[in-house]
């Protein structure tokens, strides 16, 4: 079992409630309450993972206590996170070794930092974009907004499931990316440009995709591993569709995302999070963290998975990509909507000349008149 897969809700105020704790099970999406552990354990049975020496030890967490529920164990987690006592909890409650290298983000933080936007889409936001991430039974797609001085709002992330060698995903797809919403004011706005990853098993679909939909600045992307990579590198259409695909540095972008992440204040980097956004968004968001190895003599600063799941941190990544090949001034871009907005409104607000109607003169009859 792992801690990861323990969830609980929270109230509308964003208060905790480990009455509510459960464990999802990774492979089928099951949910164990804890009389669904109970019966587990029963069946369960220890199996040595050395050799017998002549003393036996024992190694377990407490997440297969029988004594132990689950909201128990919640409880205690947030009790020693209030206390920045995390590894006590880890040491002693998971029987794991705590591991306080590395740069990592904290999800609840994260989470706890959602706001509610609504069917519309915030006045600050001045350009959409769009990450897709493929996998062999759905594509999921994040929609970010950038405002002035790249202050970030994630918008929305999508899960579509089906065939992805099929039309009908792409289809859906299409549906997502090519909508127009309207801001608070009224202002329309849709997605500029959307990155999709090629680099799965079904590279040729996004080919054909990004080919038939160019001119909607859909792009085909590769990630390229490694420290001191460009966010996006000239494209190549070295493949069989002969489509632009743009090579993406994801260590440089992911480094990038994970500073503006730390960024706590409203303002110039920030990212705001809509409240439409799950506790699973955040897990994927925070999957990975910076690890530095020495190799041969030399520091290198890598990322290194530490959940399973990490789509949404793909997704935006892909979406900072698209950003970074339409490499448009953000605030330019803004004085130039900002001034046409107001525009706008000047000529809604200028009153309107009534015409005059002709009234005929009546000093005249009808032959004089025609005279």
């Amino acid at each position: 079992m792992k801690w990861s897969n323990v969830r609980w809700d929270k109230d509308d105020d964003g208060n905790h409630l480990p009455d509510t704790a459960h464990y999802v099970c990774e492979g089928c999406g099951s949910i164990l309450n804890d009389n669904d552990k109970r019966l587990a354990l029963k069946r369960g049975e220890w199996r040595a993972s050395k050799p017998f020496t002549g003393h036996v030890s024992y190694h377990l967490s407490e997440l297969y206590s029988s004594f132990r529920r689950w909201s128990d164990i919640v409880r205690s987690f947030l009790e020693k996170k209030a206390n920045n006592d995390i590894q006590s909890f880890t040491n002693v409650s998971l029987a794991e070794t705590y591991d306080g290298g590395g740069d990592q983000i904290d999800e609840m933080d994260l989470a706890e930092r959602r706001e509610s936007f609504g069917e519309l889409i915030p006045d600050e936001v001045i350009a959409m974009f769009a990450g897709v991430d493929v996998q062999d039974n759905r594509l999921e797609v994040s929609i970010i907004g950038f405002g002035r001085d790249d202050e970030t709002y994630v918008l929305g992330h999508e899960i579509m499931y089906g065939d992805p060698s099929t039309p009908q995903l792409w289809t859906a797809l299409s549906s997502i990316l090519f909508q127009t919403k309207q801001t608070y004011s009224g202002r329309n706005i849709g997605i500029r440009a959307t990155a999709i990853d090629s680099g799965g098993h079904f590279t040729n679909s996004v080919y054909q995709y990004a080919k038939n939909n160019a001119g909607k600045r859909v792009f085909a992307i590769k990630g390229v591993g490694g420290e001191g990579k460009p966010i996006v590198g000239r494209p190549s259409k070295n493949n069989v569709a002969r489509c632009p695909l743009f090579p993406v540095g994801v260590d440089t972008t992911k480094d990038l995302l994970f500073t503006r992440l730390k960024i706590k204040e409203p303002g110039a980097g920030y990212v705001h999070f809509n409240d439409t956004l799950n506790d699973e968004y955040f897990r994927q968001l925070t999957a990975e963290k910076i690890v530095t190895k020495m190799i041969r003599g030399f520091a290198h600063r890598q990322f290194q998975k530490m959940r399973p799941r990490n789509e949404a941190l793909d997704c935006f990544v892909y979406a900072l990509a698209a950003y970074g090949i339409t490499n448009i001034n953000i605030n330019a871009l803004a004085d130039r909507v900002e001034y046409e907005h107001r525009e706008e409104q000047v000529v809604e607000e200028k009153p309107v000349n009534p015409k005059k109607s002709f009234v005929p003169k009546t000093n005249k009859g009808f032959v004089n008149s025609w005279r």
